[in-house]
């Protein structure tokens, strides 16, 4: 893991920023792995490599707004995953107290979109002086995507091996 978040930096650091889409092309969180302890560190170095390379506000702008992308794209594969254990369990648990998973876990997964969204557009508009605000808040909303599939795995992840 180390190796490859030393490579992913390497290959960010020797990136020219002549191009504003070059910075934030390179980003990956396709080698972050959800199912490792190193996945949040991973997705940060990543973030902070492309900023690093980054000279622009508007080619961090680039980054940040990629970071949730590919966050959001981590997040929702997780959370399929997570809602076809749900039915497969439904079908094992009808007719008791536990068949309604599918129900909670999607209901749960609304309100914290709603938590998200409100906690980050506090984020932005406490950082309105600055001139990027939508980008800092497309990074806050990836930081908590990060941040919600390792709470999803904490709380149900056993139960979806």
């Amino acid at each position: 893991m180390k190796m490859q978040l030393t490579i992913a930096a390497l290959l960010l650091a020797s990136a020219t920023t002549s191009n504003a889409l070059e910075a934030y092309e390179l980003l990956d969180l396709t080698h972050c792995s959800p199912f490792t302890q190193e996945f949040e560190a991973c997705t940060e170095l990543e973030l902070e490599a492309c900023m690093s390379v980054s000279n622009y506000g508007l080619e961090q702008r680039g980054c940040q707004n990629q970071f949730y992308q590919e966050a959001d794209d981590k997040l929702n594969d997780y959370y399929q995953s997570a809602i076809q254990a749900a039915r497969n369990a439904k079908y094992e648990l009808r007719n008791t107290a536990w068949q309604d998973q599918e129900q909670l876990l999607r209901a749960s997964q609304r309100a914290w979109i709603e938590m998200r969204d409100a906690t980050c557009q506090l984020s932005g508009e406490f950082g309105a002086v600055n001139s990027g605000a939508d980008a800092d808040i497309a990074e806050c909303e990836g930081r908590l995507s990060i941040r919600r599939i390792r709470d999803l795995q904490t709380e149900i992840g056993g139960f979806l091996d």
